[in-house]
């Protein structure tokens, strides 16, 4: 919901404008410009502290997809045929993260050969709603995390899984998922090794791979793509194993995740380094809480510099854990999403190429026609930037949507044709690009 009369952080600054006139010019810009200091983007460049440059033409590799998740206990029951449209068709996801079950707390998986289907019923009916909002979703298993218990007794011995009783699992959730009409085109064998039962090395996972693919191919069921390790961080180790038994070849993603808390840019660029030469996604992308006096702007400047570190690093896929469209929270979530899927990131000179917290920071993503620029401003001040582009001519008339703790507005252009970012604020400037 946009509460524009109520934005920004001084109180009774803009009580004295008209609304007309703060629309027309002076959205998203009060307070005086903060002084930055230049820095180096990663070419080693120096930047002009009072600019944005967007390099258009250095462009990164397309985000081809953006998931939703219902492995988290309610969510898969939550989930409606309104929430897939707004989530499928509005905000243009184009993949569902399902649970394989078979832990303490689903026991959907008793025994070799056995389903009880009641606890598959409500994931079942959250994919046939994201089905008919968009009949092409990507159906993404992951296997449900539960600790000590996350796999049935029966699949394990005293070194955690064994390759062939859990295959024996898996094929009986792909068969039982192709009987009920759905195709899983994405498998993630293991979830966060680090803290369950399983024991899953990069030995057992080549087997258990190698196995499924020839069960699929005999019973003529659709064989699944494969992702991993999805590593509670990324660890670059587990692609090193995999190396080293020369299986690689099972992978055919490769996933992790990577939390805001514990945010490593270099530790990312090195998993990045390791792994296969195939698509990379981060499978489980949190917007956190945080202890007060954090707030809601402290929480999505780290949320979004670790999503913007992915992007440096060429990632092409995304599911948010916990996602929604409620609130400032959502609203950014909604916009952040629709805006990068299906667009190519484009490297930025603003100064602060590491995304330091407490100063601001951008990324720019292009689609068609389309450039947008989102800005974090999580400082004291308001910053002004002239933004400019290199190998595109951008529109003198973007639209600019600012997020703070108070709300949204939109707007355009400082009546100079800069833009001054809000203290505490997140905001998307969307540029036209016009002619050649």
């Amino acid at each position: 919901m946009r509460r524009p009369a109520h934005l920004f952080i001084k109180p009774g600054f803009l009580c004295g404008l008209p609304w007309l006139a703060f629309l027309a010019g002076l959205a998203c810009a009060v307070g005086a410009a903060a002084e930055t200091k230049g820095g180096k983007n990663r070419a080693g460049v120096t930047s002009n502290s009072e600019e944005i440059v967007i390099k258009a033409a250095a462009g990164g590799r397309l985000i081809t997809d953006f998931g939703y998740d219902v492995k988290q206990p309610g969510k898969a029951q939550a989930f409606d045929a309104n929430d897939a449209k707004a989530i499928f068709k509005h905000d243009g996801f184009t993949c569902l993260r399902v649970p394989i079950w078979g832990d303490v707390n689903q026991p959907a998986h008793p025994a070799p050969g056995v389903i009880v289907g009641r606890f598959y019923a409500p994931v079942i009916q959250a994919m046939e709603f994201a089905q008919a909002a968009k009949p092409d979703v990507m159906f993404f298993a992951s296997k449900r995390l539960e600790g000590q218990k996350s796999w049935p007794d029966w699949t394990k011995d005293k070194d955690g899984v064994e390759p062939e009783k859990y295959v024996t699992l898996l094929t009986d959730y792909l068969a039982f998922m192709h009987r009920k009409g759905f195709r899983i085109d994405l498998l993630g064998i293991d979830n966060e090794g680090e803290y369950n039962d399983g024991n899953l090395t990069a030995k057992k996972h080549k087997a258990i791979v190698t196995a499924v693919k020839e069960f699929c191919e005999k019973r003529e069921i659709p064989t699944p793509k494969f992702i991993g390790p999805e590593t509670f961080g990324p660890k670059k180790e587990w692609f090193e194993d995999l190396a080293r038994i020369n299986g690689k070849g099972t992978l055919d993603f490769a996933g992790t995740h990577y939390y805001p808390k514990f945010r490593n840019p270099s530790k990312l660029a090195a998993w990045t380094k390791e792994a296969p030469k195939v698509p990379l996604w981060h499978t489980e992308l949190h917007w956190d809480a945080m202890p007060e006096p954090k707030d809601l702007i402290d929480e999505g400047e780290h949320a979004i510099a670790t999503l913007f570190d992915c992007t440096d690093n060429g990632f092409t896929g995304f599911v948010w854990w916990g996602y929604t469209r409620k609130g400032v929270k959502g609203e950014v979530m909604s916009e952040l999403s629709s805006t990068m899927v299906r667009s190519t990131p484009l490297e930025v000179d603003d100064g602060n190429p590491n995304m330091k917290y407490g100063a601001l920071f951008s990324r720019a993503f292009r689609k068609g026609d389309t450039i947008v620029l989102w800005v974090v401003n999580n400082t004291g001040k308001s910053v002004r930037r002239d933004v400019k582009a290199t190998g595109a001519n951008l529109s003198a008339k973007p639209t600019l949507r600012c997020w703070t703790l108070q709300g949204d507005v939109t707007g355009g252009a400082d009546p100079d044709g800069g833009y001054t970012f809000p203290p505490r604020s997140v905001t998307a400037v969307k540029f036209p690009v016009v002619g050649r």
